[in-house]
């Protein structure tokens, strides 16, 4: 999760989410992040440590969700 997120400054942490894992909606992305408390447009370094392991912990539930 983190690895997409610094990417191109310019790039919304959705925009990155969605580019490393296709197999996950945008729609599904912003559900996540709006679940966080935070906008669609948000850039991934405004999320702190701990929001990056509900993220990701949110990531790998539907991953697995989708692979069950």
């Amino acid at each position: 999760v983190v690895h997409p997120a610094p990417g191109n400054p310019d790039k919304t942490l959705v925009n990155g989410l969605t580019a490393a894992y296709p197999q996950i909606a945008k729609d599904e992305f912003l559900s996540m992040l709006d679940s966080l408390g935070h906008r669609p447009d948000v850039r991934g370094e405004k999320l702190g440590i701990e929001e990056f392991v509900k993220l990701s912990d949110l990531i790998f539930d539907k991953i697995n969700a989708t692979n069950n």
